[in-house]
């Protein structure tokens, strides 16, 4: 995009390349969709190391599906880590297969035990085909806790919405990017003028 004649060779021109330049980043970085953000998987860690830095973690049993194996309905046999979790919790996505975020949801089969490790997003339980819920083994018995609880037989204690923060980091650090930009903009100008 070029620079209009009258702002070039200004001293207004060096403030405007930069915000320009902000704008269009700021404009990218929202209209990119968020499930690009996690395309690629990290390697889970060892399973004792997801448990001890997870946010929840309990062990259930798929009891039904739907949407393709999408959404879940899910007995909750023992809560690991987190806050207290009912009996019966439904996990996973409603979303059409056709929908383009849908290839980034979690599938699960009617009738299998897991070891769930799902994140709290909007203050809502979320597992996608990246976070470290796997099919059931003996061997995770091992690294059971000693506090590990039962279900409870009301509605889960409300989630933390601390951890929906995570949510505005992009906008955040654009706007601080762009104030950056406006704030050292208006310094040059400044002392070029003097």
């Amino acid at each position: 995009m070029p620079i209009p004649r009258a702002i070039r060779g200004s001293a207004i021109a060096p403030v405007v390349a930069p915000f320009l330049l902000a704008v269009l980043l700021l404009a990218a970085m929202a209209a990119r969709p968020s499930s690009t953000l996690a395309l690629s998987c990290i390697q889970p860690p060892p399973v004792a190391e997801a448990v001890a830095t997870a946010e929840v973690a309990f062990v259930g049993t798929v009891t039904a599906v739907a949407n393709d194996g999408k959404l879940a309905e899910i007995t909750v046999e023992e809560v690991w880590v987190g806050s207290d979790l009912p009996a019966t919790i439904q996990l996973g996505s409603g979303r059409p297969a056709n929908d383009p975020e849908a290839v980034w949801d979690r599938t699960y089969t009617a009738g299998t035990r897991y070891l769930f490790f799902p994140l709290i997003e909007e203050g809502q339980l979320v597992d996608g085909p990246c976070g470290f819920t796997q099919e059931w083994q003996a061997e995770l018995e091992k690294v059971r806790p000693a506090d590990f609880r039962t279900p409870t037989s009301g509605e889960p204690e409300p989630l933390d919405p601390v951890s929906a923060a995570g949510d505005l980091v992009v906008p955040i650090a654009g706007v601080a990017i762009l104030a950056i930009v406006i704030i050292g903009g208006a310094m040059v100008v400044g002392r070029r003028q003097t």
